[in-house]
């Protein structure tokens, strides 16, 4: 099923993900943390400094935020998301590092980078070891939008909403 098929789902899961009490920076300042909400189908929904992995991936909305996805097998995509400031600076590398590494992203694999800020984001973090394997997009990229990814056999498909 395409990623457009899990929409509604998906924006189900963002609107009862949405907290006054987020804690942002508490996420950041741990190096990332696993998804703490999930669609109703159990779809991870990835708020800022969030990853997880699943054959549908959720995102909510990345403005100059930064989004990176993997594909990871046959019917597994991983995500994170990522903020400027969370941390009180720009680009975090120590933090986007740690994040990366905990959400299980392999750094020999290709990674793909979308949301408002990317060209932002490449500079900030420019000694990263995670911009290596940076590739192309295969989707046209969108600032301010909420993202869903499917990986089913062997098949990425993106929405953008």
């Amino acid at each position: 099923m395409p990623a457009i098929n899990h929409e509604a789902e998906a924006r189900k899961g963002i609107a009862a993900a949405a907290s006054a009490n987020d804690d942002v920076s508490g996420r950041c300042a741990a190096g990332g943390k696993a998804a703490a909400n999930a669609t109703t189908g159990g779809k991870p929904v990835i708020r800022e400094w969030e990853y997880g992995s699943g054959e549908v991936v959720v995102f909510t909305c990345i403005d100059s935020c930064l989004g990176a996805v993997q594909v990871s097998g046959q019917n597994v995509v991983r995500g994170a998301h990522f903020s400027m400031f969370a941390s009180g600076s720009q680009f975090d590398s120590v933090q986007f590092d740690k994040a990366m590494n905990s959400a299980g992203f392999d750094v020999a694999s290709p990674i793909y980078y979308f949301g408002g800020g990317v060209s932002d984001w490449r500079k900030g973090l420019v000694n990263s070891c995670w911009w290596k394997q940076e590739n192309a997009l295969p989707f046209e990229d969108e600032a301010q939008k909420a993202w869903i990814f499917e990986q089913k056999d062997g098949k990425l498909t993106v929405f953008s909403m």
